[in-house]
């Protein structure tokens, strides 16, 4: 009785605050933070660190917990898929695609060697037991893409969208890209996983890939399926849900995965259906609940046993935001060079400062669902600190380069 009364009281004050937050005009960093669903991760802390021990609610709501973290992953990775549109990129110059590409790929590369050469630390004071390759491409990879849409906010000034990441400027996306590697090397650095099918033993990276292909074009083929099949969009989203549900705790069993699985789906819908717009508007109201959701259950998850790592924890997320802004700076700058449209350091400045996303934390906590699995909540502290530290960094603004104001009510995705 006495947490179904807490429950509905929690309920009912979200419902009356809500809306008063996501109206309210607000300084350009809180803006950023509101956006990013920070307020989200700091309801999911205090009630996984607060309420639920206090009710003793921890076996209850693990497994229920660990299922919706992963049917979240295999949404927002499905978000991401959209965006590999073959066609829309066909029209692109090739050149484009290939020097934005090469500026991903230089992003990565910075970043894999720096996390390497850390690795030993992190494994000491945050518990990881991945391989350290594996580790490093992750982490790389997380650090590597940004908040998309690209919402940014100016020193003394409003939130606005960024015309200079936008795929009107880049022959690639840089989530895209950096999605499309973790893809293509996940299966060779993941190579120690063994997968059990019924009396079936297999140990290997072929194994891997074909399990997270297989999973991934299944899923893109019913959901086109019920695209295909309902007209009503009410309809769509339960079946599309239920689906997702269904491949999302596969890879919880087969632990590969469940953001990849979801990517490659999304590729596969967004090339195959004949409802693109329809796809899009859907998943793009699904997320507007998917993401906060999922914010939520990270934020309760976290507990308080971190704190007595909170040196390290620092000292990382200072290394997290200082690497990638470098590692990004050089990208740009790289690619700038080659394509000879160099013209001074405020672009690969801007560029480094562009903040991480959605997609950036769902990367990292697709580590806790791997073989073996971590346990330990300091990695995923450090990196929703960073997350949140780099969309407080304002960005230099540009001439000529299209801005517009980002409404106060929008969500953002990746």
């Amino acid at each position: 009785m006495i947490i179904a009364i807490v429950l509905t009281t929690l309920f009912l004050l979200s419902l009356l605050l809500i809306p008063v937050w996501a109206r309210w005009e607000m300084p350009g960093f809180l803006d950023s933070l509101r956006l990013g669903r920070f307020h989200h991760t700091l309801a999911g802390f205090v009630v996984g660190s607060f309420v639920i021990p206090e009710f003793e609610l921890g076996r209850q709501v693990e497994g229920l917990r660990t299922c919706l973290i992963s049917l979240a992953l295999v949404w927002i990775g499905l978000r991401a898929g959209l965006d590999l549109d073959l066609g829309r990129y066909r029209k692109r110059p090739v050149s484009q695609m290939i020097f934005s590409s090469l500026q991903n790929l230089v992003t990565i590369f910075l970043l894999f060697g720096g996390v390497l050469l850390v690795s030993a630390l992190l494994r000491a004071h945050f518990g990881i037991r991945l391989n350290t390759m594996l580790l490093s491409l992750i982490l790389a990879v997380s650090a590597a893409t940004i908040r998309s849409p690209v919402i940014v906010f100016h020193w003394r000034g409003k939130v606005s969208h960024h015309g200079l990441a936008s795929e009107s400027t880049l022959g690639v996306g840089t989530n895209t890209a950096s999605m499309v590697l973790l893809f293509l090397c996940f299966p060779i650095f993941y190579n120690d996983a063994v997968l059990y099918l019924g009396p079936y033993t297999s140990v290997g990276s072929t194994t891997s890939l074909a399990t997270i292909v297989a999973l991934g074009v299944l899923l893109g083929v019913l959901v086109d399926f019920i695209f295909r099949s309902f007209e009503v969009d009410i309809s769509c989203a339960y079946l599309s849900t239920s689906v997702s549900l269904v491949v999302a705790s596969l890879c919880l069993v087969f632990s590969i995965p469940a953001l990849l699985v979801g990517f490659l789906a999304g590729a596969w819908l967004i090339n195959t259906t004949i409802r693109r717009r329809s796809v899009l508007e859907l998943t793009e109201r699904i997320s507007g609940v998917a993401e906060p959701a999922f914010f939520f259950l990270l934020g309760s998850i976290l507990g308080v046993d971190w704190v007595s790592e909170w040196p390290a924890i620092g000292m990382f997320v200072v290394a997290v935001v200082l690497s990638r802004s470098v590692a990004k700076g050089i990208g740009q700058a790289v690619a700038d060079k080659l394509q000879t449209v160099w013209q001074s350091w405020s672009i690969p400045l801007a560029t480094g400062l562009l903040p991480m996303g959605t997609i950036s934390i769902a990367c990292v906590a697709q580590t806790y669902y791997l073989a073996p699995p971590l346990h330990r909540p300091e990695l995923l502290v450090a990196c929703l600190l960073g997350l949140y530290f780099s969309q407080l960094l304002p960005t230099p603004r540009l001439g000529g380069i299209p801005e517009h104001r980002q409404q106060p009510a929008a969500q953002n995705s990746d």
